[in-house]
């Protein structure tokens, strides 16, 4: 059996556990982001971690796997014309569609280490029409390791000048050493939750009015992509909004949302 019929077994398996799809041409991936599983458990080869994993369903082994596969470069503000978006197109409707709960529930799926949810919820505590309202806000990974980061919520210079203002690192961050802490404040409403988006729905939470799904559904294969739409879908309200990466869209799923005017990847529930 050839190396890349080892490969495929072992691309199987992270499909399988995590939807994420890893074709032939991304293969030699492996080889680098694997090193230290295989040093972990003694294996010397690609053969025969992909023999071991076939072997024996380790969940152990597997959440290794997975964590070496996934990507989790983040960083403040990304792609800032989807925040001022989100500042200009869609805040104004949650306002005006909650304003008597005066209750936001936002999910950031896919957290990585925090910066997207702490960025959002610097945006929102910007909004002085936002001040009466309470927020109940869920981030999530498929990460452990990646979740206890993000909940940390601690950054190092190189980190923070990624995109985060001087005004806002100075307003909502403490320096410590050479470490910026974000402020209780803003990490209070948010409930850190290891969370699979090809698993159950149910189990994130529901009737979210806002939700942050970007630079995730580029991974995976459009079965997958469609499947997990769904899932997302059904923990939203209706006329809720999904915002997904700038190279990423909702084909497969028309029927759940529609484009939300004057943006680009922002997404309103059905």
């Amino acid at each position: 059996m050839g190396k890349n019929a080892y490969y495929a077994k072992i691309a199987e398996v992270v499909k399988k556990h995590s939807g994420i799809n890893i074709e032939e041409d991304k293969f030699y991936l492996f080889d680098s982001r694997l090193e230290t599983l295989m040093q972990d458990y003694g294996l010397k080869t690609i053969e025969n971690l992909s023999e071991k994993l076939l072997a024996n369903d380790n969940p152990k082994m597997i959440a290794g796997l997975i964590e070496a596969m996934t990507t989790h470069e983040s960083l403040f503000f990304r792609d800032i014309k989807v925040f001022d978006q989100f500042k200009s197109e869609v805040l104004p409707k949650l306002i005006t569609d909650k304003s008597e709960t005066k209750q936001l529930k936002v999910w950031s799926a896919a957290c990585s280490s925090g910066q997207e949810i702490y960025s959002v919820m610097i945006q929102m505590m910007e909004n002085a029409n936002l001040r009466d309202f309470k927020y109940e806000v869920v981030a999530s990974d498929i990460s452990e390791k990646i979740i206890a980061k993000a909940k940390q919520g601690e950054y190092t210079q190189f980190e923070v000048q990624r995109g985060m203002p001087i005004s806002y690192l100075m307003k909502y961050f403490d320096n410590v050493g050479e470490i910026w802490k974000i402020q209780e404040n803003i990490k209070a409403p948010i409930t850190f939750k290891q969370h699979n988006l090809i698993g159950n729905a149910a189990s994130i939470g529901s009737d979210f009015d806002v939700v942050f799904m970007r630079n995730v559904l580029i991974y995976f294969d459009k079965s997958t992509k469609v499947m997990v739409l769904n899932n997302v879908h059904k923990s939203m309200r209706k006329g809720g909004f999904i915002c997904v990466g700038t190279a990423e869209n909702v084909f497969g799923c028309e029927s759940l949302f529609e484009p939300v005017p004057n943006t680009t990847c922002w997404f309103k529930s059905i």
